[in-house]
């Protein structure tokens, strides 16, 4: 191996590793089945803070989305069931949208009276969550706090509400 050296060499080692270190921020492993889930607070569209401690011993769906995905529009209503027929069990819906804008998911929350939480993606949740290859992804996290499903794409009737009753 060749070791340059002078002006050229230091600028081409400086752009070789200005690029790795690009490149890096996109690698995040994506949170698997078993993994712990992240502990963060979420700021929701409502401006609030849904606090991380709020979250625990609660059996939780985070469900990446975005108002352009079919798919996601399809789950939007039977997460809105599950929420309120089981969240005085232990259940907590947040939903995470990955629009760039907020003007549409706030339109689309009004427009449907959807009244579980809604949060746009944020930085941590990117750099805890990993890349979100697909929507909508679910991660279903039990009471103690770990993921016992990871999911890219939607459900059959009653599927997700069996697999969250089996956590509560």
């Amino acid at each position: 191996m060749t070791i340059t050296t002078g002006w050229s060499g230091m600028l081409r080692r400086g752009v070789l590793l200005s690029l790795l270190a690009f490149f890096a921020q996109f690698a995040h492993a994506q949170l698997q089945s078993g993994d712990a889930a992240p502990r963060l607070d979420i700021e929701l569209l409502d401006g609030q803070t849904l606090p991380a401690q709020a979250l625990q011993d609660r059996v939780v769906v985070t469900m990446f989305w975005a108002t352009w995905c079919p798919y996601c529009a399809a789950e939007l209503p039977n997460m809105q069931t599950l929420h309120r027929s089981l969240g005085a069990q232990g259940l907590e819906i947040v939903a995470v949208s990955l629009d760039k804008g907020r003007d549409e998911v706030v339109a689309l929350w009004k427009q449907n009276g959807y009244t579980f939480a809604v949060a746009m993606r944020s930085p941590a949740l990117r750099a805890e969550y990993g890349a979100i290859s697909g929507t909508p992804t679910f991660f279903v996290t039990d009471r103690k706090g770990i993921v016992r499903l990871r999911r890219i794409g939607g459900f059959d009737e009653g599927e997700l509400e069996a697999v969250v009753r089996k956590l509560l």
